[in-house]
């Protein structure tokens, strides 16, 4: 019952920052939300509202949280990175989380997920859709990333500057195409790129 309960008020308290929602988003969860014997359910992306207000009516609770099982041959990976002041059990200055599956050198569908870049933990729609059906390759992550730093609203408080967000958050979401495809995206080439 406690691991159960912490998961799911993980996700009601609503953190734009929250690790747990941040994951869930990037692995496409669904909720199912009750309440008496009326049942509902709903893609976690479209629970949280605006800073800390989401779907959740009086009176309801979280009954499941249910992730899709990727097909064995789908070529499904997933990653997940955070940037904290200490390494373990800090709050994140920046999150990121993504699926992806690939055929060959192709992204047949992407689910990325940003934290402390936005009130609410963010899912890149526009990031993802732009990603879709592409080849894998530099060209396009860059573009992408230009995207990406369109759909966020980051703002400057202890945790770092609006713009230090920002960076990190496109730092993050390079180290998760350097993860998977290191030959493609290798890190010294984006360090020089961003200390232009």
């Amino acid at each position: 019952m406690r691991n159960r309960a912490t998961l799911a008020g993980n996700i009601v308290n609503a953190s734009p920052i929250g690790d747990l929602s941040i994951i869930l988003l990037a692995l496409r969860a669904d909720l199912c939300l009750i309440k008496g014997n009326r049942r509902r359910e709903m893609p976690i992306s479209d629970f949280f509202k605006d800073y800390k207000k989401i779907d959740l009516e009086k009176g309801e609770i979280i009954e499941t949280i249910e992730i899709p099982i990727p097909f064995p041959d789908s070529g499904f990976r997933y990653h997940f990175e955070k940037v904290s002041r200490r390494r373990y059990l800090d709050i994140a200055s920046c999150n990121s989380a993504i699926s992806i599956e690939t055929d060959d050198r192709i992204i047949y569908d992407i689910h990325i997920s940003a934290g402390g870049v936005a009130p609410i933990p963010l899912y890149l729609k526009e990031t993802c859709a732009f990603l879709r059906s592409k080849e894998i390759n530099r060209q396009n992550l860059e573009e992408a990333l230009e995207i990406t730093e369109n759909e966020i609203s980051p703002i400057s408080d202890v945790r770092g500057s609006a713009s230090y967000k920002t960076k990190l958050l496109i730092n993050l979401i390079y180290a998760h195409f350097n993860h998977f495809f290191p030959a493609l995206f290798p890190v010294e080439s984006r360090k020089e790129k961003v200390t232009k």
